[in-house]
């Protein structure tokens, strides 16, 4: 028999017998098994949430120590003093941006190689910081009329030489090619952080933080003047961008902020006494020295009723009682303070004028219990040692108190009031009066200390009975006018009356980055034309305005500065 290698066919009817189980759905026969099941994983724990926002405060020192105030007014340190406050304010111009003015600095990028603000100068406010690793202190100086923070380092040793930072002898240390602006690096380092207080309890942390910023660290060009200036850092405080040289990259504020360690764009200055106090950042240290204070009454208050009871012959029990009782309602009292907002403590001013300085309104001057002046522009600034307002509101402020006068000519700024008859003055902010360069206490005692009381810088001179008012005339804006006016006249005589150029003494036009056309004026570029000058742009603006400097703080007035709002509030304390 013989097989041949044909394929295999399988019937029709078997082929679907064989493939009729693959091709009906199946159902599994098998009983659940009843052995234990690993039980899933936990889920990873939730990350910690963020420390809440807390308020850092520094020492806050004024170098020098307190501003000096002779018996006999020394009229050639005064006007120093003034003219050297009248130099810092003619360090801006302003500009138009948009569709607003702002304040600008005239030493612009490209134009001018010295940032705003001088580090480590006598008679300015600063604060304590450290930095790098192992820590370095540095003297932060405060300044309300300039918007960047940086450090500077020189080469100079001597003793007034500031507080150098070392970069070669900081572990941590992060160099960087940025030039942010000429003669001026971009690094990081760590920044330590003094033991924060929480906003939302009494209770302060005693280890210190620290956080890794950027900074611009700058030094002067070698075989310059500058390696003699004093080291130190800078701290702009000025509410707008617009003042700053080197931009928001490198703000102190902005990065704190954005790390989380503070609320917002927030900070205040209260002075304890001549020469000390506090800086806060993220809140305000008014809840600490209310606490000190009622913790003090309330402690005396015990203490009396204690010697009280035991006079009358009370019972021991009967004390302890009395006393745990006060006790108890004191803590639930600290609570309830503790929930409370501290903004509301404070009377709260918008900020308003061109954006760049903490420029609000007055909205009246009190002497004596009257009414003098209504609705003046104040400008904040706490390195200003003076009062300074404009000469009408000068004189209509010194001719409300009795037996004032100005002095003649060369102090014709100044103007002298009797001594034993000093004015009570109060500012009024949000309807609410402060007390401040009062002769005499809020208690009714006679204030200890110079003779004409907190208003008074000495006597005029030997054998007279008149104080120095320090309230001081100011000629900003009005000098600022007139050189306008001659500039004007001048291109008139050359021809140019439509402002569309300008020379310098050298003959050398100046155009600005921004396209604009100036003249150099005192080293730096400044606007030139009757159209800026029209434009309300072409000046400093300072005509009408009053600055608030370190004798207001020193009247016992908190003052906290919000950047994020921008508005500005005082309390007395």
């Amino acid at each position: 028999m013989f097989f041949t290698s044909s394929p295999l066919i399988l019937p029709p009817l078997l082929l679907i017998l064989l493939l009729s189980p693959l091709l009906q759905p199946t159902t599994s026969t098998r009983t659940p098994s009843t052995s234990p099941r690993t039980p899933p994983l936990p889920p990873p724990p939730p990350p910690p949430p963020p420390p809440p926002p807390t308020t850092y405060h520094f020492p806050l020192r004024r170098r020098t120590g307190a501003f000096p105030i002779s018996p006999i007014a020394n009229f050639t340190f005064l006007t120093h003093e003034l003219d050297r406050v009248t130099s810092r304010f003619n360090l801006t111009r302003r500009s138009i941006k948009g569709n607003k003015i702002v304040r600008k600095a005239k030493a612009e990028y490209g134009k001018n190689e010295k940032l705003m603000g001088e580090v480590g100068r006598p008679g300015h406010w600063f604060a304590g910081l450290k930095m790098g690793d192992p820590p370095q202190p540095l003297e932060l100086d405060l300044d309300f009329l300039t918007a960047d923070f940086y450090v500077y380092s020189t080469t100079a040793t001597a003793k007034a030489a500031g507080s150098r930072f070392l970069d070669l002898a900081s572990r941590s240390y992060q160099h960087s090619m940025d030039r942010p602006f000429p003669n001026c690096r971009l690094p990081k380092d760590v920044l330590h952080l003094p033991p924060p207080r929480t906003n939302d309890s009494t209770a302060a942390r005693t280890t210190t933080t620290t956080t890794t910023i950027a900074f611009p660290h700058c030094r002067p060009a070698k075989s310059t003047l500058g390696t003699l200036h004093a080291s130190g850092a800078m701290l702009g405080l000025a509410p707008s961008r617009s003042l700053s040289q080197i931009g928001a990259a490198a703000s102190l504020m902005t990065q704190l902020v954005e790390k989380g360690l503070i609320e917002g764009n927030v900070w205040s200055v209260m002075l304890i006494n001549d020469e000390e106090g506090v800086f806060s950042v993220g809140g305000t240290g008014a809840g600490i020295v209310d606490r000190v204070k009622r913790q003090m009454d309330e402690d005396l208050e015990m203490l009396g009723e204690l010697e009280r009871r035991k006079a009358i012959g009370v019972g021991v029990v009967g004390d302890d009682d009395g006393l745990e009782k006060r006790e108890e309602r004191s803590v639930e009292r600290r609570q309830e303070e503790t929930v409370q907002d501290w903004r509301s403590k404070y009377k709260w001013t918008k900020v308003q004028g061109a954006a760049g300085f903490w420029q609000i309104l007055m909205q009246g001057v009190w002497v004596e219990n009257n009414k003098v002046l209504k609705n003046q522009p104040v400008i904040v600034d706490l390195n200003t040692p003076f009062i300074l307002a404009p000469p009408t509101a000068v004189k209509t402020l010194y001719s409300s108190i009795s037996g004032s006068r100005p002095l003649p000519a060369p102090h014709d700024r100044f103007h002298i009031y009797p001594c034993l008859n000093p004015p009570r003055i109060n500012f009024e902010f949000a309807h609410e009066l402060f007390p401040v360069l009062h002769g005499v206490t809020r208690g009714g005692e006679e204030h200890i200390g110079r003779l004409g009381g907190k208003f008074s810088l000495g006597r005029w001179k030997h054998g007279t009975g008149y104080c120095v008012g320090a309230v001081v005339e100011t000629r900003m804006g009005l000098m600022d006018e007139e050189q306008q006016q001659q500039q004007q006249q001048q291109q008139q005589q050359h021809g140019r009356g439509d402002g569309s150029s300008g020379l310098t003494q050298k003959g050398r036009r100046v155009v600005r980055s921004d396209g604009e056309v100036g003249r150099m004026k005192d080293g730096f570029p400044g606007t030139v034309g009757p159209g800026a000058a029209g434009a309300g742009a072409g000046n400093n603006g300072l005509k009408d305005a009053w600055v608030l400097g370190e004798a207001f703080f020193r009247g016992g007035i908190d003052g906290v500065f919000d950047v994020d709002e921008q508005k500005v509030g005082f309390r007395s304390f």
